[in-house]
């Protein structure tokens, strides 16, 4: 795809043609090699050849997941637990086993 970037310092704009699953990788500016430079969500993003990567942003977590084992496992760094299809009686387990075993912790510690 073609993405269009921005450099904070100077104003200049210019284009990064990358795959998908690279959109959160950040370009240095081509006219004065500043690497503060921010992506341009525009009009003018075009798909390049056939080939369709799995990969898609996440705004929620704020970066690109390329699939739900990827997910997973960036909410849980995050400190995120994956709200969707679970029964309301397992988010409840899961809550008091992560909250007990905190309180363990701190016993632990002192």
């Amino acid at each position: 795809m073609i993405y269009e970037y921005k450099c904070i310092e100077c104003g200049h704009r210019f284009d990064v043609v990358k795959p998908v699953k690279d959109f959160d990788v950040k370009h240095s500016c081509s006219e004065c090699d500043c690497e503060d430079t921010e992506i341009v969500i525009s009009s003018k993003i075009h798909h390049i050849g056939a080939k369709v990567q799995n990969s898609e942003f996440n705004p929620g977590l704020g970066c690109v997941i390329h699939n739900k084992d990827h997910r997973k496992e960036v909410a849980n760094r995050m400190g995120l637990i994956e709200v969707g299809n679970e029964k309301p009686d397992t988010l409840h387990h899961e809550s008091v086993v992560k909250r007990e075993i905190q309180k363990q912790k701190e016993w632990d510690a002192l």
